[in-house]
């Protein structure tokens, strides 16, 4: 981040924001102002010196590189190397003193209330874990964050300060199924358009200009919404892929947002035309889910990653492609359009870490090697030993 690109903001379950400066390359600034894992880092194009951060512990906050804020430490590179790893397992969480994912990570001093959290950089405080936020990309103070309680807010920041958290957003659409956890939501090149994807759920995209709340009369904190089945919020639904198992954001494409794009639970990428909500283009190249995406700012290119242990990179190619690769995209995408949503059977009235943990156990049930396998396995070494021991 910055103009300079000499900037790299990291944030992981250990709760704490960490500031690199590329070109010292000896130490980084640790920032502890979250109590639970950090979940997304925004900066902001117009402001190249700030960043946003939000957290499962529901708060979004607000920095400026030239600002010296309180809760702060110098780290060396070989110091932030060998945290690099804490959290990874709830032995090891529990070892150095950070919470398990499944439990919303975090330092326990911090959760605990024996260290004090700063308000210095707080700009708003919701009751639910905040997954992603995105600026608006022509203003510098409107901003939207997507929530495990189902919502997406959209928050001025010159209404920050304000005690109630319902006072400081505006609503922009009704919620298609407020159980569901909404991962990830982001603006369109103008802003005009915001695009959300949910867990068990489609993707929907949104106007901002619309105010649905004042247009019916609506109370969404009220829940006194009358005729909900019948107003249609959203202006447009993608279909196709499968989010059930990790958190995956969602993002527009292209220069004018043209495509919506998005990664999917079998290990590709779905690319949808805006316009239309038709899958233009399925990508395989990963061995497992596929959550996130990062765009170079002025290529047709990104990069994607997920939970296999490598990241790809993707660009056009300037050749014709065979019969059999056209053919295996058309029957990639005609399966997609013709599947059916089938989500598991989950209990979502635990909220969101409730229902994080129980795709962590699910995850590891279908990752946990099954009795037939074992016998396999058994068989196959027996059979190892024996050709030892006649060679």
């Amino acid at each position: 981040m910055n103009e300079s690109k000499e900037t790299i903001v990291s944030g992981g379950n250990d709760a704490d924001l960490r500031v690199y400066d590329v070109a010292k390359e000896k130490c980084c600034t640790v920032i502890e102002h979250h109590s639970r894992k950090v979940l997304c880092i925004k900066d902001n194009v117009l402001m190249p010196q700030t960043f946003m951060s939000c957290s499962a512990d529901g708060t979004v906050r607000l920095f400026d590189l030239r600002c010296h804020y309180g809760n702060t430490r110098k780290e060396t590179l070989q110091q932030a190397n060998s945290v690099t790893n804490a959290g990874v397992s709830d032995t090891d969480s529990f070892e150095t003193g950070v919470l398990p994912q499944s439990l919303g990570g975090g330092r326990a001093d911090r959760r605990s209330g024996a260290s004090t959290v700063p308000k210095e950089s707080l700009v708003q405080s919701l009751p639910s874990s905040v997954y992603t936020v995105d600026w608006h990309p022509m203003n510098s103070h409107d901003y939207i964050v997507s929530c495990d309680d189902g919502n997406v807010y959209l928050f001025d920041l010159r209404k920050t300060g304000m005690n109630d958290y319902k006072k400081a957003y505006r609503n922009i659409f009704l919620n298609v199924d407020n159980r569901c956890d909404v991962t990830g939501a982001s603006f369109d090149c103008y802003g005009r358009k915001i695009i959300t994807t949910c867990i068990r759920g489609s993707i929907y995209m949104y106007d901002t200009e619309r105010n649905f709340e004042q247009e019916y009369g609506l109370n969404y904190h009220e829940n006194n919404v009358n005729n909900e089945n019948e107003i249609q919020t959203f202006e447009r639904e993608f279909k196709g892929h499968q989010s059930f198992e990790t958190i995956k954001g969602v993002w527009f494409w292209g220069s004018e947002s043209e495509y919506v794009i998005s990664g999917s639970d079998e290990g590709t990428i779905f690319i949808w035309e805006r316009e239309t909500a038709k899958i233009v283009r399925i990508l395989e190249g990963h061995q497992g889910n596929v959550n996130n995406l990062a765009f170079h700012p002025t290529a047709p290119a990104f990069a994607s990653s997920g939970i296999d242990s490598h990241v790809n990179v993707w660009e056009p190619k300037d050749e014709e492609i065979t019969e059999q690769q056209e053919e295996r995209r058309q029957n990639l995408i005609k399966e997609a359009e013709e599947r059916e949503f089938r989500a598991p059977e989950m209990d979502f009235a635990g909220g969101g870490e409730m229902f994080m943990l129980q795709l962590i156990m699910m995850m590891n049930r279908r990752r946990a090697p099954t009795s037939s396998d074992d016998d396999e396995e058994q068989e196959n070494n027996s059979m190892e030993d024996e050709e030892d021991e006649e060679d």
